[in-house]
């Protein structure tokens, strides 16, 4: 892996281990440094439709806000790539927390969409309305970007058109406005026991 010449010093003698979960498209590698401390470097191609140059963005004001994640200690734009420097976030993700019953999981879970909720949208600088995320699925149907061999079982055989169909035929007439996530899905939230420690994957 070519990471950015300005870290070649710093991970000279560092353990770097690619990580296979998650469907984001982006380059995820875990940095166990000699020391001890431990990072992840994250990695996308410049261009549409990347997300790290806005993820960047995303963790430093979640940092403002002490909203809990990753700290960004750096980022770089070279060879073509973003790249991503994040601290690491105590425990396990909520889809690997085996030590959690299915009722703690699901109430850190609320409790940690509620951190989120709470967060006037006043102060979010950052526009996801539903309006936009139809208008980028429209998109991303009209230039063939849908893999439909990877819908679920219930739309399985249909066409992204067929689902984009249905989802436009169901649109809500009216919706609270609230901070979100983007991917709030249990490989996402991070718990240290029964503690919970922090959100990750914060591109949307």
């Amino acid at each position: 892996m070519q990471i950015p010449i300005k870290w070649h010093e710093r991970f000279a003698g560092a353990l770097i281990e690619r990580q296979v979960i998650g469907e984001s498209g982006a380059e995820v590698f875990r940095i166990r440094c000699d020391g001890g401390e431990e990072l992840f470097l994250k990695s996308e191609p410049t261009g549409l439709p990347s997300e790290l140059a806005g993820e960047v963005e995303r963790l430093r004001w979640m940092k403002r806000l002490d909203v809990p994640g990753r700290a960004v200690p750096g980022d770089a734009t070279e060879d073509g790539r973003h790249w991503l420097l994040m601290t690491a976030v105590p425990g396990l993700d909520l889809a690997n927390a085996n030590d959690l019953s299915s009722p703690q999981i699901v109430g850190m879970l609320a409790m940690a969409l509620r951190i989120l909720h709470e967060v006037p949208i006043a102060v979010c600088p950052f526009e996801h309305r539903l309006e936009e995320h139809i208008a980028a699925a429209k998109n991303r149907v009209n230039v063939g970007l849908i893999d439909e061999a990877d819908f679920d079982n219930e739309r399985q055989g249909q066409t992204a058109t067929d689902v984009l169909a249905d989802l436009l035929s169901t649109l809500p007439e009216t919706y609270d406005l609230v901070v979100i996530h983007g991917d709030a899905c249990l490989p996402n939230f991070m718990a240290n026991g029964s503690n919970f420690t922090g959100f990750i994957d914060c591109g949307r």
